[in-house]
């Protein structure tokens, strides 16, 4: 993987402005376990593309990796991501039942207004995937 990160490196020195190399440096750092770098990575490609869903993607998954359970800011910024991934492709099966999970897995019950909207989410999410996959056992949880 570090020989790939070094690829990666120079991809983005020889086109700083391809959100795509920006990308595939931040998944060779997050392979790395270089989360910060893989997070800066993500963010440039952002700064590129603000599009760019597999960008969201991944800083979704440094944010759900790096961040203590319970913080409502890192949650909040997570599934913003998230959401954004699902709206550029509603049939990112995926990305849909990943939302969707974590939004049931990681509601706080002791803020009920809270977890019943994400809940009610949740729910939303899945049942909007159903006919993409209605045999998918994470889609039926």
């Amino acid at each position: 993987m570090a020989e790939a990160k070094a690829e990666y490196e120079a991809a983005v020195r020889a086109d700083p402005n391809d959100p795509g190399a920006h990308v595939l440096l931040g998944n060779a750092l997050f392979e790395l376990e270089d989360y910060d770098g893989a997070g800066r990575a993500f963010e440039d490609a952002l700064r590129r593309n603000p599009k760019a869903s597999e960008a969201h993607r991944g800083l979704a998954t440094v944010i759900a990796r790096t961040s203590r359970p319970g913080d409502k800011e890192a949650f909040g910024r997570f599934l913003a991501h998230l959401e954004t991934v699902v709206s550029q492709n509603p049939k990112d099966r995926n990305a849909i039942v990943a939302t969707a999970q974590v939004l049931s897995e990681h509601a706080n019950p002791a803020d009920r207004e809270g977890y019943l909207t994400a809940q009610g989410r949740a729910e939303e999410l899945l049942r909007s995937v159903l006919p993409l996959d209605d045999r998918d056992p994470k889609t039926l949880f």
